[in-house]
């Protein structure tokens, strides 16, 4: 994931240098922007420049159809040396979501925003019928589960992450610079359930991963209308990143019961350690009528220095021992509607 986030900073800083060129390129090559003409209240004027909007409030919301990457190669299921499950048959495929945001004019520089971002639970799961009575084990890890067969087993792994923000921007014509603070949560559940018969014995068994990640950060970012028409479609691009502060939390535990007997096992740990989260996106915007607008476009997120679920598996052991330097990346397309009065 370290070339991911380079490719971030490079993509970041490339649509910052090029949109304060050409902001600067206009400001020089026309007049100054403070001296162009503003919209009175009562216009009715589809092209009015951003700076010169009738507005003073704009809610946007749009529906997110989503992925995010599907898990590396770890064996978490093994007979006779043989990986009968691997995390990376995990496939989340496609999922919707909300982005919803409500941004203020304060005046004719600045403006005061507020998002909203929820992507609902990634969910997958894989299970099979294992035959034979050799040895089966869970978990490439310390702690291994040891069964024998024949078993059947079942696994499931869920993932769900929100955001909320809140940005002051200072904005000039079509360009605009933002900081803000933001929160991120990002919680993950990995479970595996086996049913074995060994002798005439029934056991069964389970493994459960749980993790929490709670970020807490300033960003700061940049975004601008890349290119505008004289009724007002335009093409718009943002640009985000920030260090965040994560308190992550990792618990694990354990059973096993037989018809006679029963064990359970489990424990929990927590770090806290500096993370990152940088988002791009591209969209365009079509006005229907003086207040009302479609838009869609692209965005993706990435996300660096969190715990995943499906990661703790390889080091499952007691005492428990977090590994929250893992890393995270959505990407997908959006579409909704813009509000302005």
């Amino acid at each position: 994931m370290r070339v991911v986030t380079l490719t971030f900073f490079i993509a970041a800083f490339a649509f910052v240098s090029a949109a304060e060129a050409f902001a600067q390129l206009t400001f020089e090559t026309t007049r100054d922007c403070a001296a162009q003409p503003k919209c009175e209240p009562s216009c009715d004027s589809l092209s009015c420049p951003l700076d010169a909007s009738c507005s003073v409030w704009r809610f946007q919301v749009s529906n997110l159809l989503m992925t995010r990457n599907d898990p590396g190669n770890i064996p978490l299921l093994t007979q006779d040396n043989n990986v009968l499950l691997n995390a990376n048959q995990f496939d989340f495929g496609i999922k919707s979501g909300i982005d919803a945001g409500l941004r203020r004019s304060l005046n004719q520089d600045w403006d005061l925003d507020g998002r909203f971002f929820w992507l609902s639970d990634f969910r997958n799961g894989n299970s099979a019928f294992v035959p034979g009575t050799s040895i089966i084990e869970a978990l490439n890890a310390p702690t291994v589960l040891v069964l024998s067969g024949p078993a059947a087993f079942d696994a499931n792994y869920r993932s769900a992450v929100h955001t909320a923000e809140i940005n002051l921007r200072r904005k000039h014509c079509n360009f605009g610079l933002l900081a803000g603070f933001r929160y991120v949560d990002l919680n993950e559940r990995f479970t595996e359930l086996f049913l074995s018969a060994n002798g005439g014995n029934l056991t069964e068994s389970a493994i459960a991963v749980q993790t929490e990640n709670h970020l807490y950060g300033f960003q700061l970012g940049a975004d601008s209308i890349l290119w505008q028409n004289s009724r007002g479609a335009r093409v718009e691009g943002v640009a985000k990143g920030g260090l965040y502060g994560n308190h992550a939390q990792s618990q694990f535990s354990l059973g096993s019961f037989t018809t006679t007997s029963s064990l359970v096992l489990s424990g929990t740990d927590t770090k806290d350690q500096a993370a990152f989260l940088g988002e791009l996106g591209l969209s365009g915007v079509l006005p229907v009528t003086k207040h009302l607008s479609i838009r869609g476009g692209y965005q993706m997120m990435w996300l660096e220095g969190v715990a995943l679920a499906i990661n703790q598996s390889q080091r499952a052991g007691f005492p428990v021992a977090i590994d929250s330097n893992d890393g995270l990346f959505y990407h997908g397309s959006n579409a909704g509607l813009e509000l302005t009065w």
